[in-house]
């Protein structure tokens, strides 16, 4: 029974025990102040929340009845003052709202940390928020602020990290950031800022990330910089400023990174710089063979970048998606072009955007769904080209800039330099804001010359853009596809060549008619032309004779080609020719048809027409050839010969200046020559050189062996080539004229 007694004892003085412990140590439920609840409703309008909640904060973590808790979006009510909790955490990073900074917020004072990263705001940073003594970190990244920074924000007492990057903020930086003595994180890249910066910030000597890229301050680096002994991250670049850069920077033995890209320094950079474990990425390669190794020339090639093989319009564009992706990126396709790329993108901590696609986007061709990107550069060469002018077409879209996924993404800014055969073209150039938007494609059009038979395109990453929408480390070149032409042309699409193949065959079919033609009426002429040649020429103050066959045979060494001046039945073809000898070849175009052809297909028909009219059969193309030559697979060969015409301005001299010689024997005493009359029929025969007569010296013409054209050579006199002649027989009616 005592023991029964003593259990019994034991047992309620346990119970009493517990009671009294729980009665210690369990507290009551704590709810948020009500009169931070009423903040946050006012908050949640100012910044735009359409479906505030009605739960506590603090339990949902949340100030919308559909954002669900994430570690990017939620309320946390981490201070306690016995009666209520308090708000210490406010973070709505990436999210659709539509409104502007809350002055609100000040109310807030137990408040610790500010993340409205990745959201659509307008208006200004609240001045007011200087009064918060709890707060340390500010973040406000992309989220289309404008203003300046109050000067009232350098009365942060506890502020450590202080994050602006990829606004609209403008102005000088207040002097009074340098109060600001305990920020680690200083980054106000992105912005609009100008003027130097202030000396004040000397004292921010806790600083182990300070970026001020993307911006357009004046003056050169500040010394000071090289006081911050703790600094470990340092980016200046497009910031604006110049240098030299002090030793004491490159000195400071915490920095890892530090980038100065597209800043405008000047004198020599330490030996010491390139003793640190500077990285060399690319030696600066080509990705193709030199001209000797070239078995066979292009006029063009087309490139789908970041994609596969694809044809549109019959225009076949080889993809580059065969290329690996990598901070050094060397790739030869094989065919007539390669490419270099090299870089790594920042803090995204995967380096998977070489290679970027749409996402929920309705593009007008299959080239801008995928696209092919760059940290720093991309290169593009084509090779084993033809020398001469082209036409360089490049296609663009911005694909990740999606507004209809999030408000936030129409901030994004890519912007980036283009280079041709290492001229800058385009300077800055924002593919979203040329292309108004979006997913819309756009293709910009340059001329080159190519002298070496290659053809380089340079893309440029300078620093300038946003970096972090609408992910940390979206930025750089970006381009959809390329198109290469021989010629100065509006479109280099394949199909454009097949539409105006009918005009150029027109254009041809009239080059060759024309040829036709003029050949019928020289054939007219040596059948009925030659009757009243002699009739023509009677009444005409001319002194006329006539010539055996014997004559003109040794007059012209046996009909020596040297000494041949002319043929008939080509004289378009000798109009085509003179014409392009002087680079006018497109004066043989009918004006009708205006610009409403291809040029450089035309130019390439007609040298082709010139090349089959060639005067010796053997230079004359095959059928094969000439097709080849057609669908651009060969290069058209410049003429060798006139087609038309055998002697030049350098034959009638040859002749001219022998029979001068002989004009001037007779004159000093020789005897005269001895012309017979129309009538006779004949003329003296004699054994001396005599027997060629001098010409009239205003006018004479000539008529060839074949009797087909009439030439006027000159309005001096010109003489026959001739050697000496013993046996010269008298000529009949029948004989060739010379007058």
């Amino acid at each position: 029974m005592l023991m029964m007694h003593i259990n019994r004892m034991s047992l309620i003085l346990l119970l009493s025990f517990l009671c009294f412990r729980q009665a210690i140590f369990v507290q009551p439920q704590l709810e948020l102040d009500p009169n931070e609840v009423d903040v946050l409703r006012k908050i949640a309008t100012t910044l735009g929340v359409t479906n505030p909640t009605n739960k506590d904060p603090c339990e949902s973590h949340t100030i919308s009845e559909t954002a669900s808790y994430t570690e990017n979006h939620n309320i946390t009510c981490n201070y306690r003052d016995g009666k209520f909790l308090h708000v210490t955490h406010l973070l709505l990073k990436s999210t659709s709202l539509q409104g502007s900074l809350p002055r609100e917020l000040a109310n807030l004072t137990f408040l610790e940390q500010i993340d409205l990263t990745r959201i659509y705001l307008s208006g200004g940073l609240p001045k007011e928020w200087a009064s918060m003594q709890h707060l340390n970190r500010i973040s406000i990244n992309a989220a289309g602020i404008s203003g300046k920074i109050p000067k009232e924000w350098g009365n942060f007492a506890k502020l450590t990290y202080l994050s602006l990057e990829a606004n609209q903020l403008s102005g000088t930086i207040p002097v009074e950031l340098g109060n600001l003595v305990n920020l680690t994180d200083l980054i106000l890249s992105s912005n609009q800022f100008v003027g130097s910066l202030p000396k004040t910030l000397e004292k921010l000597t806790e600083l182990k990330d300070f970026r001020i890229s993307d911006n357009s301050f004046n003056g050169t680096v500040p010394e000071f910089i090289g006081s911050w002994t703790k600094l470990e991250r340092l980016e200046m670049h497009s910031s604006g400023l110049e240098g030299p850069i002090n030793s004491t920077i490159f000195a400071l033995g915490n920095l890892n990174d530090l980038i100065l890209r597209n800043l405008n320094m000047s004198g020599t950079i330490p030996k010491y710089i390139w003793e640190m474990g500077v990285q060399k990425t690319l030696s600066g390669r080509r990705p193709c063979p030199d001209g000797s190794r070239c078995q066979n020339y292009y006029q063009s090639f087309h490139i789908n970048c970041g994609g596969p093989d694809v044809t549109i319009d019959h225009t076949k564009y080889e993809g580059d998606d065969g290329a690996e992706n990598g901070a050094v990126l060397h790739y030869d396709r094989g065919t007539k072009w390669g490419l270099i790329g090299a870089g790594d993108f920042m803090d995204n901590g995967k380096n998977d955007h070489y290679i970027v696609e749409a996402a929920d986007l309705q593009l007008e061709s299959e080239l801008y769904y995928k696209a092919r990107a760059s940290p720093l550069f991309l290169t593009y060469y084509g090779y084993c080209l033809e020398n001469g002018d082209y036409t360089v077409n490049l296609h663009f879209a911005e694909i990740l800039f999606n507004n209809d996924k999030k408000l936030y993404y129409r901030l994004g800014r890519r912007i980036f330099n283009i280079y041709i055969q290492e001229k800058l073209e385009l300077k800055d150039f924002n593919i979203k804001e040329q292309a108004n938007g979006t997913g819309k494609a756009i293709i910009k059009t340059f001329n080159a010359t190519v002298t070496e038979n290659t053809l380089e395109i340079r893309l440029y990453w300078a620093g300038k853009g946003t970096t972090l929408i609408p992910d940390r480390g979206i930025y750089g070149p970006l381009i959809s596809a390329i198109s290469v032409c021989r010629g100065f042309r509006a479109n280099c699409d394949e199909s454009k060549k097949s539409s105006n193949l009918p005009i150029v065959i027109g254009v041809v079919a009239s080059v060759l008619c024309l040829i036709f033609s003029i050949a019928i009426f020289f054939c007219w002429r040596r059948y009925f032309g030659r009757k009243s040649i002699r009739g023509d020429l009677k009444g005409l103050d001319l002194q006329t004779g006539t010539f055996t066959f014997r004559q003109l045979k040794a007059a012209t060494n046996n009909f020596s080609s040297t000494n041949k001046i002319g043929e008939g039945g080509f004289g378009s073809v000798y109009k085509a020719f003179n014409l392009q000898q002087k680079g006018n070849l497109m004066e043989i175009m009918d004006p009708m048809l205006e610009d409403k052809f291809d040029k450089v297909e035309a130019e390439k028909m007609i040298r082709v027409a010139i090349l089959c009219s060639n005067a010796d059969p053997a230079l004359r193309p095959t059928m094969s050839e000439v097709v080849s030559m057609l669908e651009s697979q060969t290069i058209v060969q410049e003429v060798a010969s006139d087609p038309g015409i055998y002697g030049d301005d350098l034959q009638i001299k040859q002749l001219k200046g022998y029979y001068q010689q002989l004009h001037d024997q007779s004159s000093s005493g020789s005897s005269a020559p001895n012309f017979s009359s129309e009538r006779t029929g004949h003329g003296s025969s004699t054994t001396s050189t005599h027997d060629l007569y001098t010409v009239n010296s205003e006018s004479i013409y000539l008529i060839n062996k074949s009797g087909q054209d009439l030439y006027s050579v000159n309005s001096e006199s010109i003489y026959s080539n001739v050697t000496s002649v013993q046996d010269i027989d008298p000529v009949n009616s029948n004989s060739i004229h010379l007058t």
